[in-house]
């Protein structure tokens, strides 16, 4: 069984999580991972007292010129879903999964080309590189 460590909000021992086990202060408890969430949000605010400065007035005075945007945004997208067949909602999903796919794949292209090119240099016999003219 793994070493237990005290929850800093209730007090009672924990077993924490194998992977994160230095950083697991709190227990799996509800109450606990709210209170750990708000002194964490509380200390990133006082770390940076002018994060949400200059970030919210703007926004708040158009949302108030505005006051129905959203709602109507969510009526009108929910209208459109609602006109979709079967069929083009499908074929959406297959272009999403498929789109998803091809980044995937690109990606590891590009990790394969990269290990490639790394163990190839290093694996490259000594009587290969003597036997070359330069």
């Amino acid at each position: 069984m793994g070493r237990k460590k005290k929850c800093k909000y209730c007090r009672k021992l924990f077993t924490p999580d194998r992977r994160v086990w230095n950083r697991q202060t709190t227990c799996c408890s509800a109450a606990c991972q709210r209170q750990r969430k708000k002194s964490s949000n509380q200390a990133f605010k006082e770390k940076n007292p002018d994060y949400w400065k200059g970030r919210y007035s703007d926004t708040k005075k158009w949302r108030e010129e505005n006051p129905d945007y959203q709602r109507k945004w969510r009526l009108e997208k929910k209208e459109e879903e609602k006109k979709k067949s079967l069929s083009e909602i499908q074929a959406e999903k297959a272009r999403y999964y498929i789109d998803s796919i091809e980044e995937k794949v690109k990606a590891l292209r590009e990790i394969q080309a990269e290990l490639f090119s790394q163990s190839f240099d290093i694996k490259r016999p000594k009587a290969l590189l003597s036997s070359q003219s330069p």
